[in-house]
């Protein structure tokens, strides 16, 4: 099953042809089942104009294109109906409306408390909204009731303060969804399928957990109202990581919440889902019995042809979900969605990320670079006809990626770069290692293009008088973080790397600091991962400086000065200085190549150091133009 997945693809809150190509795709792809991204039920439930307003019947064509697209391939859809309640990430200036006015513990905005009359209107509301979508095509529809949104905050005690018939007891707090559930059943009939998402385990003391789950999915059984409960895990709280589980959490972490539900539910079939990344994760847990269905999204996002090459026995072809969460990043920014390393999402109408179109003739292509960048877009040259040769000055293709997957939990980071290198193998591309390049060597190969892709370099660093050891964060992780028993990690670039070096050395030394001028650490991680970066820094007892900058060393001190008040501060006994960017694109062949071959395209990071997901792209795209 596709899990449903927010795209913000909408526009004006109407759904898009966009929607219809990405789901469509999916379709393609062979998935058995697919839950749409959450539609908003009502004017209270709308975070941005690029989330679907279901109950506006403005929508209905672009509903119905949507089905259409997922039909032309057999596969049925479901439309998750979804009201975000007091959840307000997107929009605390807006009045949000929820069971008791406790705040937002992500915008700490205070709701406002429901009245009787409010909730007969979301309620009926809800039922139009399944009504909309059934007219649309939809073959019936989920209530999303997971994650901390407005079915959660009745169900919950830890949100649900009531005193009248909507709060107090679970029978109270049920009143909510089991009015909901038959305001959707009385609109689209016994015909059409009725689930829920729900929480197994919201992890916050005081909420829903799985004991309750239990209860509550008995009790929903006992309805016979629904036809299956999918079963999720946090909400909008420090609890967030775990909803959308980066790779730092184990494959099949929250299964056993699925089993539990499944326990309780007397026959009701259950849909696990949360890192089940591959096609043996699915059968695990179908063999093992937690669950009846499996919910996959992200992997689904990275490779929408997943199911079908699992089916034919292609399962190496796959193009394997790492868990990055760059796709609920860009969400969550209210931009719309990608992969790290598929361009083809949200560009489907345009973009086969697989099959290229075939170039008009042949050429002779040179890829400077082995990294993300080059292996891209060799990769698409290949495909797309060429003769590619690839130079790359080390012993092995993967470039700073093979680095980056060295930081603590990140191991999962290598399978990205370890697809497209067994792409490249398996196309005839001749690959060159330890090729030290020069433009002699590139212009007596004869090209008819030359893409450089070579890639950054760590700053240069001044070693400065007295003791300590001043180095680059890429040279810490080849030391693997042993560098000395008192550190200091700077900072400069608010990526994954900066943390992951401070939480790497810290795994053996004595006392850490991270020091960084940014506000917080980590800013440009995608939030639900920023919260476990945060934990597992607070957790190895790393002392965190921000909104500070690196003033001096000598001697074993080291000198920051805080940006906003200029206070200074000594960290004293330092071992060693550890600098995390800011990188400098490597170019020392730009301006030779530029006067020595016909066509020359720089991308990547030796255009300008970026993240993985400008590399992949700029590669893909440079692969078409050639």
């Amino acid at each position: 099953m596709h899990a449903a997945t927010l795209t913000n693809y909408a526009e004006r809150n109407l759904p898009t042809e966009r929607h219809a190509q990405y789901y469509g795709a999916r379709a393609r792809g062979g998935v058995g089942l697919i839950v749409s991204e959450a539609i908003c039920v009502h004017r209270t439930a709308v975070p941005t104009a690029v989330a679907i307003r279901g109950d506006d019947p403005a929508s209905l064509p672009g509903l119905r294109r949507i089905a259409e697209a997922v039909h032309a391939h057999g596969v049925p859809i479901l439309a998750q109906l979804w009201h975000m309640g007091r959840q307000q990430l997107w929009t605390p200036i807006s009045a949000p409306w929820a069971p008791s006015p406790v705040p937002d513990p992500m915008s700490a905005t205070v709701p406002h408390e429901m009245s009787r009359e409010e909730i007969d209107e979301v309620i009926a509301h809800y039922g139009a909204t399944a009504r909309l979508a059934r007219e649309a095509g939809f073959d019936g529809v989920e209530i999303h009731g997971a994650h901390g949104y407005l079915v959660t905050q009745f169900l919950s005690p830890w949100s649900n303060r009531r005193h009248d018939e909507y709060g107090g007891s679970l029978d109270n707090r049920l009143r909510f969804l089991e009015r909901v559930v038959e305001a959707v059943r009385g609109a689209i009939g016994r015909e059409s399928v009725a689930g829920l998402k729900m929480n197994g385990d919201e992890l916050v003391e005081g909420g829903i957990d799985i004991a309750e789950a239990q209860r509550i999915a008995a009790r929903l059984a006992g309805t016979r109202a629904l036809d299956y409960l999918a079963v999720s895990q946090g909400n909008f709280s420090k609890s967030l990581d775990a909803h959308c589980p980066d790779m730092h959490f184990p494959r099949l972490a929250f299964r056993t919440l699925a089993r539990g539900v499944r326990e309780a539910a007397g026959g009701l079939p259950v849909c696990a889902m949360a890192r089940i990344a591959t096609p043996e994760d699915a059968e695990e847990v179908l063999r093992a019995g937690d669950a009846d269905l499996v919910g996959m999204s992200r992997a689904l996002i990275a490779d929408p042809e997943l199911p079908r090459k699992a089916r034919e026995g292609r399962a190496a072809a796959i193009r394997p979900c790492i868990a990055c969460n760059v796709c609920w990043g860009a969400v969550a920014a209210g931009k719309p969605m990608l992969c790290i390393y598929n361009p083809s999402v949200g560009a489907e109408a345009t973009i086969d990320a697989d099959r290229p179109p075939q170039a008009a003739a042949m050429r002779r292509i040179v890829v400077v670079g082995g990294g993300l960048a080059g292996l891209e877009a060799s990769r698409v040259a290949a495909l797309r006809g060429h003769r590619v040769m690839l130079l790359e000055r080390g012993p092995a293709l993967g470039g700073q990626a093979l680095l980056a997957a060295r930081l603590p939990g990140r191991a999962e980071f290598g399978e990205m770069t370890r697809w497209l290198v067994r792409q490249v193998e398996g196309l005839p591309i001749e690959v060159r290692l330890g090729a030290e390049t020069t433009v002699k060597t590139v212009r007596t190969l004869a090209p008819d293009a030359v893409v450089l892709a070579t890639g950054a370099r760590p700053p240069a660093l001044d070693q400065g008088p007295g003791p300590v050891h001043v180095l680059s964060s890429w040279q810490a992780v080849e030391q693997d973080g042993k560098v000395g028993a008192r550190v200091v990690v700077v900072d400069r670039i608010g990526e994954h790397e900066g943390p992951g070096v401070a939480e790497l050395v810290a795994a053996q030394a004595e006392r850490v600091w991270l020091v960084t001028p940014l506000d917080v650490v980590g800013p440009y991680v995608n939030y639900v991962s920023r919260i476990g970066v945060m934990r597992r820094l607070l957790e190895r007892g790393v002392a965190i400086l921000t909104g500070s900058e690196l003033v001096r060393q000598g001697g074993r001190e080291v000198l920051v000065r805080n940006l906003y008040s200029g206070q200074t501060r000594r960290l004293r006994r330092v071992d060693a200085l550890v600098v995390a960017g800011p990188n400098q694109a490597e170019t020392a062949l730009l301006a030779g190549l530029r006067a020595a071959v016909p066509e020359l395209h720089v991308i990547g990071d030796c255009y300008a150091p970026r993240s993985a997901t400008s590399a992949v792209h700029e590669g893909h795209r440079v692969g078409r133009l050639l």
